[in-house]
Parts: C-alpha cells; structure tokens; sequence
C-alpha cells in the first residue's frame, strides 16, 4: 500500500498492500508510471484551496468515519492495557501460573499485542490519508476493522517462530525479552506485507516452490 509513496521498505503500497495477503494488483501496479502516487506528499494541501476548511463529505459518511476512528483508537489504548497486563503478570495469581508459564504467557501476549498495534497504526495511517484524498469508501470498512487482527495473529505465529527456534534469527537474549519481543512484533505488525513476503521465500527455500511440488506430483502419478 503505497501510503505517502513509500516502499517495501516504508509504507505499504496503497489500498491493496492493507490487505496484507490479497493477490490483487496494488493501485501503485494499475497505474501508469506518469501518474501521481496516491498518497504521495506532493499535494500537502489536498487539493484545497487556502481557507478552504470545511469538509466535503455529508453528515451520513462523516459519521461512519468516527465510528470506525473510535474503533481504531480503541484497539490502541486496548493494546496498551493489555501490555500493561502481561509485562506486569498481573494474570499470574488469577491464573495461577507457575514462574515458567508467566514467562511464555508475557512472552506470546507481547508478541499477538505488538502486531496488533503495528497493524492498528498502519491502519490509521491509511484510514487519515484516504479520507484528506476523498478515496474514504464503505467497501474498504472490513480491511480497517480486521487488519489490527490479521497483524496480531501474524506477529504471534512469527515471534512463535523465533521464540521457539525454529527460526533462530534473533538471538536467544532478545527472543527472552517482553519489550524486544513487542518491538519486533510491532514491526512484523506494520510491515506484514514484508513478512509474508519473507515467510513465502523461505518457505519456497524449504519446502520447496509450488511449481516444483506440483511437478514432483505429476511424476509420481506417472
């Protein structure tokens, strides 16, 4: 999602990047090279003109942008609570968790929390530029609801990853920390396009490509 014309290396591209795992044509590959970016900052002023300051969207739409801004300031203070909770081991005596559980209960929790979080923050920061663009629509609501949970659950299974070593990338001090874990997890969150990408390589690297697997197949049925 090319947001302000950032790159795998920043922003998603727009729209479709959001969708974190769609197959879609990101705008950025459906239009021509000559065209503005989307996002891109060379319009600071959003087409208006100077004291221009009302908004152009009626009543109905701009309503339905607070609820879902409300949702999304929600989720953040939610994730904030909640990390409170688990670095805390506030859950410990209720749950009666043993020393090592309290552990891996923070550990996991900061890790499903901090992709969240990414997630959330990305979000937001589409959900501002597309209503400033007028490229605000109700069909993109379910992107901006699920995505905060589509990152967590993302993050939580890739910190599972390094937590457990079976992919030993970060060291052993870091996978052990709550507040590295979180960090890692919160990048993982906002750049979970760029993790899917890497999982799919290192998938392909281990179990090999699709075209490979189903090449394999044919022969054995031959």
């Amino acid at each position: 999602m090319g947001l302000e014309g950032a790159s795998t290396a920043g922003d998603r591209p727009s729209d479709d990047e959001e969708t974190h795992v769609s197959d879609d044509l990101s705008p950025a590959q459906e239009t021509p090279a000559s065209k503005e970016p989307e996002f891109a900052p060379v319009d600071p002023w959003d087409g208006r003109a100077s004291y221009e300051w009302q908004s152009k969207w009626p009543p109905d739409a701009r309503r339905k942008q607070q609820a879902e801004g409300i949702y999304l300031i929600g989720v953040i203070f939610a994730c904030g609570v909640l990390l409170f909770v688990v670095a805390t081991h506030k859950l410990n005596r209720p749950l009666r968790l043993t020393p090592h559980d309290a552990q891996l209960l923070s550990l996991y929790g900061a890790a499903w929390i901090g992709g969240t979080l990414g997630g959330c923050v990305f979000t937001i920061k589409w959900y501002y530029h597309s209503i400033a663009r007028g490229k605000w629509h109700l069909d993109r609501r379910a992107w901006r609801f699920m995505t905060p949970l589509v990152s967590g659950a993302l993050a939580f299974a890739t910190a599972s990853l390094f937590i457990s070593r079976v992919l030993p990338i970060l060291d052993a001090r870091i996978t052990s920390s709550v507040g590295a874990i979180f960090g890692v997890s919160f990048l993982v969150g906002y750049f979970s396009d760029n993790t899917i990408a890497a999982l799919a390589a290192t998938a392909d690297r281990v179990l090999g490509t699709k075209t490979s697997l189903r090449r394999g197949s044919s022969h054995r049925q031959v």
